[in-house]
């Protein structure tokens, strides 16, 4: 009942945690006892011990339904109270403009290869768009409407257990129509010609996704992910992960004066309150400027 890829996480859980535990008892001996004692030993352990807690007690419900025990021992459970660990900087990371300009200017001055082309049009694509990595590479040329100049997102590239697949996104409200700017449709309009050129020269032909590999095979996150690591030291900045285009793209938008709504709405978010809890600092800091740009304007 739920996407692969929430299905590969539960199996890791139960293979990680939860078997080597419950798996070799009977389901109508386990008591409240042996369930507390399992869960206050999680919660030293992880802090996914309330999830995992639950992800057990699934079973047992299913278990009544199925008329094997008439109680679940698992929902007498107390839950502990983990000692609070140092928080971590949760502060969202972006480029600068002068980190961007860095890693334009080199990836405009790679040589003219199939992959380094490839690069240099995704990164355009995914900074002045705000995708998703997810969604970029699940993208098709037929989504890609260069009359209108505007981009439609209905898709995204999910973990399956052989490799990637797309299918839909995981929320309604991640579907949508995308404006984009000019020079970044031009950009995708030269690629669209270039990447036929050097998919004919070794028998390919007829792409359908302007972000696959030259085989027209699906490129992988975790292949960006290595390639963004290694384009980043190339470019002399920091390698800050492959939100980063998402987050920059955010950032870029609260400087320009879009407003908290604006920014949902483009990064199509489920909720403002989603949006404010990842960029609500970085509004924070762009009125901080503009009071400081008055200022300085005014010099008095």
């Amino acid at each position: 009942t739920v996407k692969e890829v929430t299905l590969i996480k539960t199996e890791i859980k139960f293979k990680r945690w939860i078997l080597p535990i419950y798996g070799d008892m009977k389901i109508n001996k386990v008591s409240t006892k042996n369930a507390q004692k399992i869960v206050n030993q999680w919660a030293k352990e992880t802090d996914q011990y309330r999830v995992l807690h639950s992800s057990a007690s699934r079973i047992f419900k299913y278990a009544i339904n199925l008329g094997i025990i008439e109680s679940n021992p698992l929902s007498n459970v107390m839950m502990p109270s983990r000692a609070k660990e140092k928080v971590k900087d949760e502060t969202i990371k972006v480029y600068t403009r002068d980190q961007l300009k860095a890693l334009f200017d080199y990836v405009n001055h790679c040589p003219a290869t199939y992959t380094d082309d490839y690069n240099k049009t995704l990164l355009r694509f995914l900074v002045y768009s705000g995708c998703r990595i997810s969604e970029a590479l699940a993208l098709d040329w037929a989504d890609i409407d260069f009359q209108e100049g505007a981009i439609s997102i209905n898709k995204t590239l999910s973990d399956v257990n052989r490799g990637v697949k797309v299918t839909a996104p995981k929320t309604e409200k991640s579907i949508g129509v995308l404006p984009m700017d000019a020079k970044t449709m031009a950009v995708l309009k030269r690629w669209q010609v270039n990447q036929k050129i050097y998919m004919l020269e070794t028998g390919v032909t007829n792409p359908t996704k302007p972000f696959c590999d030259i085989d027209k095979t699906l490129i992988t996150h975790n292949t960006f992910y290595l390639r963004m690591k290694k384009i980043s030291k190339n470019a002399g900045i920091p390698f800050l992960g492959n939100h980063v285009t998402r987050h920059t793209h955010a950032s870029l938008l609260l400087d320009a004066g879009a407003n908290m709504k604006e920014v949902q709405e483009r990064l199509r978010h489920s909720s403002i309150t989603v949006t404010m809890d990842i960029y609500g600092h970085l509004s924070k800091e762009t009125k901080k400027n503009t009071v400081e740009k008055f200022v300085n304007h005014l010099s008095m």
